[in-house]
């Protein structure tokens, strides 16, 4: 939930802040936690389960200091044109999602 409402608000971390846990509060560890998952699960299903295995692989060169160019290594796409194809994917899915809920009534008891 902390994930679709920071991307609902245009508030989601940006790639190189998803790069690790420092200067950050609790809340933006946990939104990094949460990212870094969202974006696991993302590369797994566009480019399937192994893919991760080969983008680790490629994050273990020497060659390649970031994830912008191990990702080009391992899938042919620069890092950081995947973290924007993947918050294009995160955007149109929570705002059709968003469009979809039900609005809910708030009742208040008398007193």
């Amino acid at each position: 939930m902390l994930l679709r409402t920071q991307v609902l608000a245009g508030e989601e971390l940006t790639l190189p802040e998803m790069g690790g846990f420092y200067s950050h509060n609790s809340l933006e560890r946990e939104s990094v936690y949460n990212h870094g998952f969202a974006l696991s699960r993302y590369l797994a299903d566009r480019f399937g389960e192994e893919a991760l295995a080969d983008l680790s692989h490629s994050l273990g060169q020497w060659t390649n200091f970031n994830f912008e160019e191990a990702a080009h290594d391992a899938f042919g796409i620069r890092g950081d044109q995947l973290y924007d194809d993947w918050m294009a994917d995160l955007r149109s899915h929570y705002r059709s999602s968003a469009r979809a809920a039900t609005p809910f009534t708030v009742i208040e008891g008398e007193g």
